[in-house]
């Protein structure tokens, strides 16, 4: 039986400009999840990904060994991170799950206040919208690509305007399937903002 991870205090004033990063060691689907957790300025960082996701149902949990002591987390996230870690490299990510002592409500108020900081500064945001088990995303995605394609075509977008009453530059499904990436549960957080965030995307 693993002891329990203990985060270390993010000393005041330092907390508005330092958080953690997850540095996710390597490994196959069926590994154990681990990692290590370092201090990072969010003013001049090193490269990380920061990631967002669906929480998920809080019944429902996993860990994932940090520094070699476990951290509890949702199952949700400990898919994520399953699908996100590389076979022979570490990752560098901060998820606000792991990064943020979510037992210290002081840190997590003040580290929340800062969060659109610490996704600016990111080299790169990677969104997890859930397991694809009906077969929507990639429909989804090229329809998204096509028309961010005709908008950025002058004639195109103009011919586009004059039919777009009858959509039917793009099979049917193809709307069907853009409809269901939309019903998602990081989409309506995204548009509602209430709730906590969390197919996969890279940007």
């Amino acid at each position: 039986m693993r002891d329990i991870y203990q985060y270390e205090l993010i000393p005041h004033p330092d907390y508005l400009e330092t958080t953690r990063v997850l540095t996710l060691s390597p490994g196959n689907w069926t590994d154990l999840l681990s990692g290590t957790l370092t201090t990072m300025s969010t003013i001049d960082p090193a490269p990380f990904e920061a990631l967002s996701y669906v929480w998920g149902r809080h019944a429902s949990w996993d860990t994932i060994a940090v520094d070699g002591k476990l951290v509890k987390l949702t199952k949700s996230l400990a898919v994520t991170l399953r699908r996100l870690r590389h076979p022979d490299q570490p990752r560098v990510i901060w998820a606000d799950q792991i990064c943020i002592n979510q037992e210290d409500l002081i840190e997590r108020s003040q580290q929340v206040r800062h969060m659109n900081s610490v996704y600016q500064k990111a080299s790169r945001v990677l969104v997890w919208l859930g397991d694809d088990t009906t077969g929507h995303a990639e429909k989804a995605f090229d329809l998204i690509r096509s028309l961010s394609a005709i908008s950025q075509d002058t004639l195109l977008l103009k011919q586009f305007k004059e039919k777009q009453a009858s959509f039917d530059w793009f099979p049917d499904e193809y709307w069907v399937s853009l409809s269901e990436l939309f019903r998602q549960p990081w989409v309506s957080w995204s548009d509602s903002r209430d709730s906590e965030t969390a197919v996969f995307a890279e940007t």
